[in-house]
């Protein structure tokens, strides 16, 4: 069975029970590739059921697809992708739309988004993600909450205080278009230390554990709290051997006790401007500097 639709296909008929609509993206908004690692983690128990039209939406000069070579021949070539992934688990469906966020023709790309919505009824809309941050790899890695509805925080979660006025993500129209047809939705944004210049594993669990909790599910960690563990102890002695970074680490420790680890509008679109610049200038790892 494959049926194309506005800018997606579908290519194998399953049967789901207003399930939720999960999103996320590489690039914009996936801060350590936390966002995507975790969106892949929810979805690794599923089965990918569609893709969206990749040349509709890539600009390959900028998101070039990547060539195999094995011993000079030609084994493979990998174009960027979104897919479709269909999972169910306790008694709730998913499904997940991951993969490179688009250059073009978003307001088309959400369109077609809410022809799926309706198509499978879609229940609700969840958009996960991770953006840099004021904060240390030393305490629990704090999730900044978004939404259309006013009531989405559950008591003692975090949410952003005050205008924050930052270039959208993909994923963000897309959230603010379905949110505008009464669906409703929810943001979940592990906040990933600035000096950070790898996957962040604890970052990756928590997000998961947040969006467990918001759907009532437990979602398996595989390994990844032993590898959390392990990318701790390298972290600690990094800093060791580094002493401007441990003093950086340091303070940022006691800007979370005094705060309560809540990050003001203006130190989050601080480090996302930052992350913006790094982005801009070839992915070089932010430096310890201000963050307020």
């Amino acid at each position: 069975m494959r049926q194309a639709v506005g800018m997606y296909t579908i290519d194998r008929s399953v049967d789901l029970h207003e399930p939720v609509l999960l999103m996320s993206f590489t690039g914009w908004v996936d801060a350590g590739g936390v966002g995507t690692a975790a969106a892949g983690l929810i979805a690794s128990a599923g089965e990918v059921i569609g893709h969206f039209d990749a040349d509709a939406l890539f600009d390959y000069r900028v998101n070039r697809p990547t060539a195999d070579f094995i011993d000079g021949k030609l084994a493979r070539l990998e174009y960027p992708e979104i897919t479709i992934t269909a999972r169910s688990l306790d008694d709730t469906d998913l499904l997940i739309i991951s993969g490179t966020e688009p250059e073009f023709r978003w307001q088309a790309f959400v369109a077609s988004v809410q022809d799926l919505v309706e198509r499978f009824a879609v229940s609700q809309f969840v958009a996960i993600g991770s953006v840099p941050g004021p904060v240390p790899h030393t305490l629990p890695t704090p999730v900044l909450n978004t939404s259309m509805q006013r009531d989405f925080a559950a008591e003692g979660e975090r949410v952003a205080e005050g205008l924050l006025q930052v270039p959208a993500a993909a994923v963000t129209a897309t959230e603010w278009h379905l949110g505008q047809l009464g669906l409703p939705t929810a943001g979940f944004w592990a906040q990933v230390p600035h000096y950070m210049n790898q996957p962040f594993t604890q970052a990756i669990i928590t997000l998961v554990e947040r969006v467990g909790r918001h759907l009532d599910l437990m979602f398996p960690l595989n390994d990844l709290a032993a590898r959390a563990d392990q990318q701790r102890i390298q972290l600690d002695e990094m800093a060791t051997q580094q002493p401007d970074i441990a003093a950086h680490i340091e303070r940022l420790e006691s800007l979370a006790n005094q705060d309560d680890a809540v990050p003001s509008a203006e130190e989050i679109g601080f480090e996302i401007e930052r992350f913006l610049r790094d982005e801009a200038d070839g992915g070089t790892p932010p430096q310890s500097g201000p963050v307020g």
